[in-house]
Formats: structure tokens, C-alpha cells, sequence
């Protein structure tokens, strides 16, 4: 672990696993860890501020600092911390992943612009159509098929007053028997609102831009489950659309989804393994691309 930047007096911290050596398994799953063990790759999972007690643009500028160290710091900190094994990086051939909200960031660090040495995006179940009405409008939804949980009178706003003068937080994972900030945003379509209007939050807004600016559309692979009850799959399937729709069918040739039939969100679980069916294909996909 390393302490990558200082934020209101939290570190935000970046975990590093290197094949041979003790991996993080809390952070990562048994096919991650296969992955890169397969590849000799070495895995960078840096922390990023959270909402609501910060907003989508302070963690758009944590994504940016991460790169930042990424390319000027890695190599001297490799050399620090592992002095035995001398792993080293090759950063002109990097993956970029992540699920869910980490998925949203995987796509945004390619539509913003840190393309530097990356050869592909795959991007888990990830949250994508922040302008949806799922995450904008109040409404009955059921996650994980279970009824919406009984909120008491003023509570999120409660929450979300604290939330504008607490410290950041880099880790949220509710007790069972706790309410959950997360989705009363979303039963409350409160969500959008939290996360900020600037456009370079919206990855749909940024797949424009790129194309504005001329800037190559990353190879990237999209999976998700048509049960996610947290995550709709719409918002993958509104994505790829407009890929093709700004980008031409030939221009979007690099990028692709796969719909992961009877799945809920957060499916791919370490009971997952590189020979499921799935995987095997988004594997034959990546061997163009990485490493």
C-alpha cells in the first residue's frame, strides 16, 4: 500500500500487487488475480473520494492524480517497497478495469483523456447513464429483489447535511442492519443531484467530446447482467448505441458488449473463473489489444 495524495488530512491510498508476492484478495477477485498471475501483471488499485461528502468533480481530480503518479511515481516505489523480487512496470502497456462505480471510472479515465500507454478498457456491470431517470427521479425500486427499506422522516437530507462538512471517505460498506446511503440516494433520485452537473462527469457527454476532438475511442469491453437491480443494463445498452451513433459502425468496431443472461449485479463473484464461458470470450477479445 502506498499514500498516493493527501485530501482534508486523509491519505488516499493505492494497493499494489505484484504476481509472487501476497495479493490483496479483500480488494480483488480470484480472476483478477488470475489474470494478471497469467500475464506477470502487476495490479494498481488506487482509492478515490465518495460521494456525498465529496462531489463528482473531486473524484474526477482524484482519477486525474492517480495517472499522474501512475507515470511519475510507480517505478521509484516498486523499487522502494519491493527491493528483493525487482518487479518492474511496463507502463506503455497498461489495462485499465473496474466494476460498478469502478466501472464508471475504468470509462471515464479513457473518454478524459488518460490514454496514455493503455491498450483497453473492460468495464464490469459499470455505472454509465447518470442522467437516467433511475438515478434522477424518486421511484419504487426494488434491489437484490428486495422491497424498498423504510426511511425515516428527513433522513437522507440528514445525511446529506452532515456529508457537506465531514471528511472525505474512500470506503462505504453499510452493516447489515444500517440504512443504506447509497440506495436511499437512489430510491429518492437524489443521485444526479449529489454527483454534480459539469458534463465531464457524464461519460455519454464525454463520448462526444472525444469525437469532437478527434481523439481515438479506446478498444473496450462491456459486460453486464440484464438482472442488475442496481445498475440497469439500459445504460450499457444506451452507450453502445451511441458509440455507434457518434462514432460510425466502424469507428465503434473496438468496442463491445457482451449481456450476461440471468445475471444480477456484482455477478462475477470469486466463484467465477477464467474458464467460464464469458470469460473465455472476453479473454480471446483482450489478446488483441493486451498485453
Amino acid at each position: 500500500m502506498v499514500k498516493e495524495r493527501l485530501v482534508s488530512t486523509r491519505d488516499l491510498e493505492c494497493y499494489i500487487f505484484v504476481p509472487k508476492i501476497k495479493p490483496l484478495t479483500s480488494l480483488l477477485t480470484a480472476r483478477i488475480i488470475e489474470l494478471a498471475a497469467l500475464h506477470k501483471a502487476i495490479i494498481v488499485c488506487p482509492d478515490y473520494r465518495l460521494l456525498p461528502e465529496s462531489p463528482g468533480l473531486d473524484i474526477l481530480s482524484d482519477l486525474h492524480t492517480f495517472y499522474t503518479w501512475l507515470h511519475t511515481s510507480l517505478r521509484s516505489f516498486l523499487i522502494s517497497s519491493f527491493s528483493d523480487s525487482r518487479p518492474t512496470s511496463d507502463l506503455s502497456n497498461i489495462l485499465i478495469t473496474g466494476e460498478s462505480a469502478g466501472g464508471y471510472m475504468a470509462i471515464q479515465s479513457s473518454l478524459l483523456g488518460e490514454t496514455k500507454g493503455v491498450k483497453a478498457v473492460i468495464a464490469h456491470y459499470p455505472m454509465i447513464d447518470l442522467q437516467d431517470p433511475w438515478y434522477s427521479i424518486p421511484s419504487h425500486k426494488e434491489i437484490f429483489n428486495q422491497p424498498p427499506p423504510s426511511y425515516p422522516p428527513g433522513w437522507l437530507d440528514a445525511q446529506l447535511k452532515v456529508a457537506r462538512t465531514a471528511a472525505p471517505v474512500t470506503s462505504r460498506i453499510p452493516k447489515e442492519e444500517d440504512l443504506d446511503l447509497f440506495v436511499a440516494l437512489l430510491q429518492q433520485g437524489r443521485y444526479t443531484e449529489i454527483l454534480g452537473a459539469d458534463s465531464s462527469l457524464f461519460p455519454l457527454e464525454n463520448l462526444k467530446k472525444v469525437k469532437e476532438e478527434r481523439k481515438p475511442l479506446m478498444p473496450m469491453w462491456i459486460f453486464h447482467g440484464d438482472k442488475d437491480s442496481i445498475i440497469p443494463i439500459q445504460g450499457t445498452w444506451k452507450f453502445m448505441e451511441e458509440v455507434k451513433r457518434v462514432f460510425g459502425e466502424d469507428g465503434a468496431g473496438k468496442v463491445e458488449s457482451r449481456v450476461v443472461v440471468g445475471a444480477e449485479h456484482g455477478f462475477d463473484n470469486d466463484e467465477v473463473g477464467l474458464e467460464v464461458d464469458w470469460v473465455i470470450e472476453a479473454q480471446e477479445w483482450l489478446k488483441e489489444y493486451w498485453p
